[in-house]
């Protein structure tokens, strides 16, 4: 686990050449992150994870790399 810019990002390395990345943002905060672009998007996940910083570049070309999910935590007694 790794920060940036005040939100958790989550690797996971499934092969030496590939990268899963979770990047929490607060909620309704993708726009505001889109707005920066692919570059601006890269280059905050890079200072957030230089080691991977090479793949980052190689595997986020444009924004149809990236997927938005929506999800959200919840309290249940059971």
């Amino acid at each position: 686990m790794h920060r940036a810019a005040g939100s958790a990002v989550l690797v996971h390395d499934t092969r030496a050449d590939r990268l899963r990345i979770g990047w929490t943002l607060p909620h309704g905060g993708w726009r505001q992150v889109a707005r920066r672009g692919i570059d601006g998007i890269r280059a905050e996940l890079a200072r957030a994870l230089p080691p991977f910083e090479g793949l980052l570049h190689d595997q986020i070309r444009s924004m149809s790399d990236l997927t938005l999910l929506d999800v959200f935590a919840a309290h249940s007694r059971e």
